[in-house]
């Protein structure tokens, strides 16, 4: 389960207004790292044979460690409540630019003119 850290973890520690180009990153990252890894292993078992093996499984352990002592728990814990886990103030200020945004767009008054079939003739800015 350990493999799934790199996709979860990703999709929880950026706020809302980054976390698509974060979790670009971090798929670029995993597509890297499994790159590497495809092109390392072979020569590894070639010439260390088992040794290989003990080789990720020390990385898997010290991975396992860190998981356990340096991530907080996120348990039922909603994407706004990530930013208090993770102690960001991004959170507060997406949700201020939000709100601000929402009170321009029902600022603004669409007026629509319609055809004589229906169709949309004309929308102007009020």
């Amino acid at each position: 389960m350990l493999f799934l850290l790199g996709w979860t973890l990703v999709s929880e520690i950026f706020p809302l207004s980054i976390r698509a180009k974060g979790a670009s990153i971090g798929a670029s990252s995993n597509w890297l790292n499994n790159f590497a890894i495809a092109f390392f292993v072979p020569p590894m078992l070639k010439s260390w044979k088992w040794g290989t093996y003990i080789f990720f499984s020390v990385f898997l352990a010290g991975a396992i460690v860190w998981v356990w002592f340096c991530l907080p728990e996120t348990k039922n814990a909603t994407l706004e409540e990530m930013d208090r886990v993770f102690k960001s103030q991004a959170g507060e200020r997406d949700a201020v630019l939000l709100r601000e945004a929402q009170q321009e767009v029902s600022m603004l008054a669409i007026k629509v003119e319609k055809g004589e079939k229906g169709h949309v003739e004309e929308v102007q800015m009020v």
